[in-house]
């Protein structure tokens, strides 16, 4: 028997070396990286310290970031989280075509980031753009501008249009959610004389609980390292209005070369995430006990 366990443990040697290779080791030495300056092509690197991160402190460019990504996060929690909701709950009232309409609206969450800026690129466009053209068509004519040049909305229209990517994705975990509720707890809350509103407030969202909790842990883990969306379709700008930390951090490493800086900005945000989802998990799943 113990010659059979020593054998076992031998067929999780290539699993954890390469765990070890490509995720611990990254992990642990960017946290050594973050204690040195240096340029990512030097063979020399010069001790800082804890000086890359009492800069953070002082960086208005890192400062700027980290609110767009706190901003980012707050909608994203908000919006498509409450929009996947909604929409999972519309298709299962239906009688007939769930299967249809899921198919429909989940195209976007199969399309690639590159597409999707694209689409919304050309969406924006202040001249030949769908969305000034229907503004003009109503009336609005006055509004039309170019979205993605305006500092002040630059973040949002990007912003809109990873939701419009993003919601069909919560949609589909909340719909799964749903289909693991017992109808017959629906029928007898009609049998008492329950509405609709009523059923569906004490009990569809309280049995939602569970599935609302990781629906919106994995839209504030994804919403603070988000990077993708704000690369394809603005690089951050016009300027820095929608800079995002993720983004911020990639162009010190691979623009200007502070791969010091930028390893202590990853660890930053890495230590970030762990703590808003240790709070989370702790504050709406009662701790450890509940969650096992």
């Amino acid at each position: 028997m113990k010659l059979k366990l020593n054998v076992a443990y031998l067929y999780l040697v290539p699993s954890s070396f390469f765990f070890f290779l490509f995720l611990l080791y990254p992990i642990f030495y960017t946290f050594y990286l973050s204690f040195f300056n240096w340029n990512g092509i030097s063979p020399t690197m010069h001790y800082v310290g804890l000086g890359n991160y009492m800069e953070l402190l002082e960086d208005p460019t890192f400062m700027l970031s980290l609110r767009n990504t706190i901003i980012w996060t707050i909608l994203a929690i908000i919006v498509p989280v409450s929009l996947g909701l909604l929409l999972a709950s519309l298709i299962d009232s239906l009688s007939k075509g769930k299967s249809a309409f899921l198919s429909l609206l989940a195209i976007p969450c199969v399309l690639s980031l590159v597409a999707v800026g694209l689409i919304w690129q050309f969406i924006y466009d202040p001249i030949f753009g769908f969305l000034n053209l229907f503004l003009k068509l109503i009336g609005l004519g006055h509004l039309a501008q170019a979205w993605l040049g305006n500092p002040s909305l630059a973040l949002y229209a990007v912003f809109i249009a990873a939701s419009w990517q993003y919601t069909p994705y919560c949609m589909l975990l909340f719909y799964a959610g749903l289909q693991g509720i017992p109808r017959e707890l629906y029928e007898a809350a009609s049998i008492d004389g329950a509405t609709g509103l009523k059923r569906y407030f004490y009990i569809t969202l309280p049995l939602l609980k569970k599935i609302s909790t990781i629906v919106i842990l994995i839209t504030i883990i994804g919403s603070l390292r988000v990077f993708d969306a704000v690369y394809v379709m603005t690089m951050g700008g016009p300027g820095e209005a929608s800079e995002v930390v993720a983004l911020y951090l990639y162009k010190l490493a691979f623009k200007t070369y502070r791969m010091g800086y930028a390893a202590a900005m990853a660890v930053f945000l890495f230590i970030l995430i762990l703590v808003v989802a240790f709070i989370y998990i702790r504050v709406f799943w009662g701790g450890r006990k509940e969650v096992e």
